[in-house]
């Protein structure tokens, strides 16, 4: 439930969001203010925060995770946990000027890093690179707040033009 105020000090939080997987069930709750809020984890079987996140980001124990993948799951429990910690990601993004930086794949897919930048309020451009299907290049364009047009195009060939409508309930 989401209380409104005109102020972010004013706007009091409490939500819950489960998942659940036939083995674990995660619990993430945000309390407090939006100028504050506060997060927390549970989960049945208790594990760890770090493992919690794991799972839920990878699909895997945190003991299975490439150094990639680690250096991901630091960048955010320390978000999580309201900065303070190495974020490694983050600082990489801000030096490279970029809106978002994410490194993926990994086993037989190969390790992809993806960068992208908002061009305009309305545009935003990403690159991606590596893995077995090599690099991509993706334009969004926002035509309204609900509808946006897609381009794809990889360097295998596998271009795609996608229409994306939303409606927010």
């Amino acid at each position: 439930m989401v209380y409104l105020a005109t102020r972010p000090q004013g706007i009091r939080l409490q939500l819950d969001a489960v998942r659940d997987d036939p083995t674990l069930r995660v619990t993430v709750r945000i309390r407090g203010t939006a100028a504050e809020p506060q997060v927390t984890l549970a989960s049945s079987p208790t594990l760890p925060n770090d493992e919690v996140l794991s799972q839920v980001l990878f699909g895997r124990s945190a003991s299975q995770l490439s150094p990639v993948e680690a250096a991901q799951l630091a960048s955010a429990l320390s978000s999580l946990t309201g900065g303070g910690g190495l974020d490694v990601i983050g600082n990489l993004r801000t030096f490279a000027g970029l809106d978002r930086l994410a490194f993926g794949g990994g086993d037989e897919a190969g390790v992809t890093v993806s960068g992208g930048k908002y061009l305009t309020d309305d545009v935003y451009l990403e690159l991606t690179g590596g893995g077995r299907e090599g690099g991509a290049a993706q334009v969004e364009w926002r035509i309204r707040r609900n509808l946006a047009i897609i381009s794809r195009i990889t360097g295998q060939g596998d271009n795609r033009l996608a229409v994306r409508w939303r409606r927010d309930y």
